[in-house]
């Protein structure tokens, strides 16, 4: 299993895995979905932030006025 355990583990020990069916992706260790947890909410966040700076951008940009 590629994306095992990150520590090394006895021989015989027990790995919990998380499988996707029809071999969408390879078997993961239950321990590193965290990572793919923490990841997934910084570049929520990110997003986020992005979004707000682009508008309160747009907001406070100087616009012309018609006479």
């Amino acid at each position: 299993m590629r994306f095992g355990p990150r520590a090394r583990v006895p021989a015989g020990a027990v790995i919990t895995a998380s499988v996707i069916r029809d071999g969408w992706s390879p078997p993961i260790a239950t321990e590193r979905l965290k990572d793919a947890d923490a990841l997934a909410t910084t570049f929520t966040v990110l997003v986020a932030v992005h979004v707000l700076a682009c508008a309160a951008t747009a907001v406070a940009w100087p616009r012309e006025t018609q006479s």
